[in-house]
């Protein structure tokens, strides 16, 4: 006689408590890891981001100062503490006859560009020494315009008053420059100062404008770590030259950039 065993009973289905709770700590685990995957990528790309805009903003301010500052006249770069100033040159030619010995209002000069007649400004010869910016120092003329050219291809220079040149420039060269540009460093920002005339002894950061369009801001983001301007005297092998030294800062992110802008050496 065969005896039949009793079908055995099939375990239920599902998961214990405890298989439960290990899956959700290993989930919970992977997700961790995959969050602080996402938040330093996200930290990277935000670094990245800062140190590129560093980056853009000291270029632009560098090529903007390198520039201005090849187009200054010689002699007329000085700097006082975080301030550097310069007269920039609107014209430059040759002069046929100048004031040298007597005062006079005029002088005449090698015709110039149509485009410049009627030019406003200060007439410069032979910018040298320490005291271009001295107006009773016979470097600067009062303010000057320049006339339209005649058949012989000379045109007049004219000012207001007399005024007599101290010296004579062995190139027979002149300069027609415009009101002095400043630029300063005050607290984290860059600025550009313009339209306040000329003065002698440079001035100081309170006495410049305060305002637009006399102060624009050039860069903001300035980290303060010594002096921003300083000027080399020419030598015998090179010009002279401006050299520029900016730190920018921002969320932990530094950098620092050095730029040597060369200025006219013939006055």
């Amino acid at each position: 006689m065969l005896l039949h065993k009793p079908p055995l009973k099939s375990k239920p289905g599902g998961f214990t408590m405890v298989e439960l709770v290990i899956v959700i700590v290993l989930m919970s685990l992977v997700s961790l890891a995959g969050v602080e995957v996402i938040r330093q990528s996200s930290e990277s790309y935000l670094k990245m981001s800062n140190r590129q805009g560093l980056g853009s903003a000291a270029r632009l301010a560098v090529e903007r100062l390198s520039r201005e500052f090849r187009s200054a006249l010689p002699g007329s770069v000085r700097t006082s503490g975080d301030c550097i100033e310069f007269l920039p040159i609107e014209v430059a030619g040759t002069y046929v006859t100048a004031p040298f010995e007597s005062a006079a209002t005029s002088m005449t000069v090698v015709r110039v560009s149509a485009d410049l007649a009627a030019e406003l400004g200060r007439v410069a010869i032979y910018s040298v020494g320490d005291n271009v910016f001295d107006l009773d120092a016979g470097i600067l003329s009062p303010e000057a315009s320049i006339g339209a050219s005649d058949a012989g291809n000379i045109s007049t220079v004219s000012w207001t008053g007399s005024h007599l040149f101290e010296f004579e420039s062995p190139t027979s060269r002149f300069y027609m420059v415009s009101d002095p540009v400043s630029y300063c460093v005050d607290g984290d920002n860059l600025f550009r100062y313009s339209n306040y005339g000329v003065v002698d002894p440079q001035p100081l950061l309170d006495d410049l404008p305060t305002a637009l369009p006399d102060r624009a801001l050039l860069v903001n983001q300035v980290s303060s770590t010594g002096t921003p301007f300083r000027v080399m005297d020419p030598g015998l092998s090179r010009n002279a030259i401006v050299m520029i030294v900016l730190s920018l800062s921002t969320d932990g992110e530094f950098l620092q950039i050095t730029q040597e802008a060369q200025l006219r050496n013939v006055p």
